[in-house]
C-alpha cells in the first residue's frame, strides 16, 4: 500500500513538472495629490501596459463643476463614462472608472480650465497586469507554448 501511495504521488509530481501554467498578476499602485493653480495646466501621468486593467479613482474637494479628460499614449481621448464632476456644495466628489488599456504607455489625466481657486485633487490608479503563459519544462529548459 505504501508503494502504491508513493507511486501515485510521484506520478502527480512528474505531471506537474512536465506542463505548468504560470499566471502572474502584477499590481501597481499610483497615487498623486495635485494642488492646481487657477490659470495653469493640471494633469497627472501614469504608465499602463497594453491589456492591463486600470482602476482610476479621482477625488476633488470643491463644490465647483470640474471638467476633465484622459488621453492615451497616442494622444487620443480615452472614453470615460462622464467628463465632469457635478456641482455639489460641501462634499468631496469621487469618480471611479475601470478601463483596459488599448495601447501601452503613458496615459495622462487632465483637469480642464477654468480650475477653481485652491483646487486640490487626488488621483489614484491601481493597475492589474495579468500575463498567462503556458510553460513546458524539459531538462531545466523552459519553453513557452
Amino acid at each position: 500500500m505504501r508503494f502504491f501511495t508513493f507511486f501515485v504521488i510521484s506520478v502527480i509530481c512528474l505531471i506537474g513538472l512536465g506542463l505548468s501554467s504560470d499566471a502572474e498578476a502584477k499590481t501597481t499602485k499610483y497615487q498623486e495629490k495635485l494642488n492646481c493653480q487657477t490659470n495653469a495646466d493640471c494633469s497627472s501621468t501614469f504608465t499602463i501596459p497594453k491589456g492591463a486593467k486600470a482602476t482610476l479613482t479621482i477625488s476633488v474637494a470643491t463644490s465647483d463643476n470640474i471638467n476633465f479628460k484622459m488621453e492615451n499614449p497616442n494622444g487620443n481621448n480615452v472614453r470615460l463614462s462622464t467628463s465632469s464632476f457635478p456641482d455639489m456644495s460641501g462634499f468631496t466628489q469621487v469618480f471611479t472608472r475601470v478601463m483596459t488599456a488599448d495601447v501601452a504607455g503613458d496615459y495622462t489625466f487632465y483637469f480642464l480650465k477654468p480650475i477653481p481657486q485652491n483646487f486640490e485633487a487626488t488621483i489614484s490608479v491601481v493597475i492589474e497586469d495579468t500575463e498567462t503563459r503556458n510553460t513546458r519544462y524539459t531538462k531545466n529548459n523552459p519553453t513557452e507554448l
